[in-house]
C-alpha cells in the first residue's frame, strides 16, 4: 500500500503554483469578456433586443394602467383655476375646460396597485431618524423622507423624496410623516416606471397654459364667459362651502389624523378663513389636495 503522501490528489495540490501566467497568456485562456461599463457598449444585436424588450414591456404596463386604474380612486386631476365661475360656485367638477385642470395626478392607491403588480416593495431608509428624534423628544420642524423601490432580491431600482413642514399640518407630526411618506412613494413609483409623461409630479409646475379662448359661454351655462375674476365679481358672488363638501373634507382629513382645530388652522394659513367660512372653490381645492395625498 502506498503512503498517503504518494496519492495523486495530494501530489496535485502539494505542488507550488509556480509563476503567474503572463498577461497575454491569461487573456488568451480566459473565456469571459469584461462586462461592458455602459449599456451603449453592448454588442449591437444584444443592445437592440434589449431595447425592443423594454419598449414592449412599457407598452404592456401602460395598457394595464389604462385598463385597471380608476379615475377619482387611483388618480385624478385637480381644478386649479380659481377664476373659473364653476369653481366660484363650488361646482369645479362640472368645468369642461381642459386648460383649467392639471395633468392626471397619481394617488396612493394607484401607486400601490402598480407596485403590487410589478412585485416591487417600498422602503423608507431615513424614517428611523425621525423615530429616534421623536423618542428623544427633539424638536422637529421639517420632514424630508426618502423612499426606495426595491425588487424581491433587495435591489434598489428607484428613489423618491417627499418634504413637508410640520406647520402645514397644524403641528401634527403623525400627519406630516404620513403625507411625506405618500409623496415620496408616489414620486419613486413614477420614477421607477418612467411615468412622468403620464402623471404630474408637481401640480403647480405641470399646469397647462391657460387658453381663455376655449372657455366659451356655451360651456358655462348661465354664467357667461370665463374671462377672469375681475370680470366675474360683479355678476357672481362667492358662495360658502356646502355641507357635503365639509363632510368630505372632515372624512379625508380624519384619515390623516387631523383634529378640527388643526384643520381650521391649516385653512386659515392657506385660505385666510376657518373651514366653516371657506368659499366653495377653496373647498374644492382643499378636497383635491387631500385626495392627492390619500
Amino acid at each position: 500500500m502506498k503512503h498517503l503522501s504518494e496519492s495523486n490528489i495530494l501530489k496535485k495540490f502539494s505542488k507550488p503554483p509556480g509563476d503567474p501566467p503572463g498577461e497575454n497568456e491569461q487573456q488568451a485562456k480566459s473565456p469571459i469578456e469584461p462586462f461592458p461599463s455602459s449599456p451603449i457598449d453592448y454588442p449591437s444585436e444584444t443592445f437592440e433586443k434589449g431595447i425592443q424588450r423594454r419598449h414592449k414591456n412599457r407598452e404592456v404596463l401602460l395598457q394595464w394602467i389604462k385598463e385597471n386604474l380608476k379615475a377619482q380612486a387611483d388618480y385624478g386631476s385637480i381644478h386649479f383655476d380659481e377664476n373659473c365661475p364653476y369653481a366660484h360656485n363650488g361646482s369645479a367638477d362640472l368645468c369642461a375646460d381642459p386648460s383649467h385642470w392639471s395633468k392626471p395626478v397619481l394617488w396612493k392607491g394607484g401607486a400601490e396597485k402598480i407596485l403590487n403588480v410589478l412585485g416591487l416593495s417600498v422602503h423608507f431608509p431615513s424614517l428611523n431618524q425621525f423615530e429616534m428624534a421623536a423618542a428623544h423628544k427633539q424638536e422637529i420642524n421639517e420632514i424630508v423622507l426618502k423612499c426606495q423601490i426595491k425588487t424581491h432580491a433587495g435591489t434598489v431600482i428607484a428613489d423618491g423624496v417627499g418634504a413637508r413642514t410640520i406647520g402645514q399640518d397644524g403641528g401634527v407630526l403623525n400627519t406630516s410623516i404620513k403625507m411625506c411618506a405618500r409623496a415620496s412613494m408616489i414620486d419613486a413609483t413614477i420614477r421607477a416606471c418612467g411615468l412622468t409623461n403620464v402623471f404630474a409630479q408637481n401640480v403647480h409646475q405641470d399646469r397647462p397654459m391657460l387658453n381663455r379662448s376655449s372657455c366659451h359661454a356655451d360651456k358655462l351655462t348661465n354664467m357667461g364667459a370665463c374671462k377672469g375674476r375681475n370680470n366675474q365679481q360683479k355678476s357672481i358672488q362667492p358662495k360658502l362651502i356646502t355641507q357635503r363638501q365639509k363632510d368630505l373634507i372632515l372624512k379625508l382629513a380624519g384619515g390623516f389624523g387631523f383634529t378640527i382645530e388643526a384643520l381650521d388652522k391649516r385653512c386659515k394659513d392657506i385660505f385666510g378663513s376657518a373651514l366653516k367660512d371657506l368659499e366653495r372653490h377653496h373647498a374644492s381645492r382643499l378636497i383635491g389636495e387631500l385626495n392627492q395625498q390619500f
